[in-house]
């Protein structure tokens, strides 16, 4: 289950480069939990969650965020399927530098063999990144 949570994790990563919103909620149960430093948050409403993805992805574009990868830091799991991943995901320019690395966990529902929904986006860092870039 470990390889499927992994394929998982990497299929987020172009969907919220390319502003492809509709995808990015695909990969989540509502109501989406989100847990940042500065605030828990329950989103409720599709159209408050895309505005959430919108603007951290144009915090990043303003930056010069021209990809994105995640490296898998950890598994675990908890219950028949429960999964927490623990990620890095690096922010790249377009000479392949870091603009920031984003730090997150995520509990994971299975929804089939190789599928998943997350349940819970646990962002430890990026308000911090996006406000030292500012």
């Amino acid at each position: 289950m470990a390889n499927a949570a992994e394929r998982f994790i990497q299929s987020l990563a172009d969907p919220l480069l390319d502003g492809d919103f509709e995808t990015t909620l695909a990969a989540y149960e509502t109501p989406v939990v989100l847990i940042r430093p500065h605030e828990d948050k329950r989103v409720f409403e599709r159209e408050e969650f895309i505005e959430e993805m919108r603007v951290v992805r144009q915090a990043h574009l303003d930056r010069g965020l021209v990809a994105i990868r995640a490296s898998q830091l950890s598994t675990r799991s908890y219950a028949p399927g429960l999964l927490m991943v623990d990620v890095c995901w690096h922010y790249l320019d377009a000479r392949v530098r870091d603009l920031g690395r984003l730090y997150a966990t995520y509990i994971l529902r299975p929804r089939g063999d190789e599928d998943f929904r997350i349940s819970v986006h646990i962002s430890h860092n990026e308000i911090y990144e996006r406000q030292r870039a500012a």
